[in-house]
C-alpha cells in the first residue's frame, strides 16, 4: 500500500540532541490474502482475514542513524520510511525473514 502512515508511537523526549533512534522489534507477522482496511492512524489495527505466518527479526532491535534536536518549545515529528517489499524474504523452509529497510525521511 503505497502511502500508508501510522502512528508508532508518541511520548515526551528529554530536551537534547540525539544522534540515533532504537525500535525494539517484539514480534512480527506477514498477512497473505487480504490488505487491512484499517484507517491510517488508527488506535488498533484489527488483524485482517486469511492466512498469516510470523516472520522471524533476528536481531530484534533497528538502530537508525540520524541527528536532530529535541526542544522544550517545539513538537518534534519524525517521518520513517519502511520498504516492505524489500524488508521481507521467504526462506527455503517456507518461513519468513525480515531484515527491515527503514529511512529516516524527515525530522520536524
Amino acid at each position: 500500500m503505497t502511502g500508508a502512515q501510522d502512528v508508532l508511537g508518541t511520548g515526551a523526549l528529554a530536551v537534547g540532541h540525539y544522534t540515533q533512534i532504537r525500535l525494539d522489534i517484539a514480534s512480527a507477522a506477514i498477512y497473505l490474502d487480504n490488505p487491512s482496511t484499517s484507517a491510517p492512524c488508527a488506535t488498533t489495527i484489527p488483524a485482517p482475514a486469511g492466512r498469516t505466518a510470523p516472520i522471524s527479526v533476528p536481531s530484534g532491535e533497528l538502530i537508525l542513524n540520524r541527528e536532530f534536536d529535541v526542544t522544550s518549545t517545539t513538537a518534534t515529528t519524525i517521518t520513517l520510511d519502511f520498504a516492505g517489499n524489500q524488508s521481507v524474504i521467504q526462506t527455503g523452509n517456507g518461513g519468513y525473514l525480515m531484515t527491515p529497510v527503514i529511512s529516516i525521511v524527515s525530522v520536524q
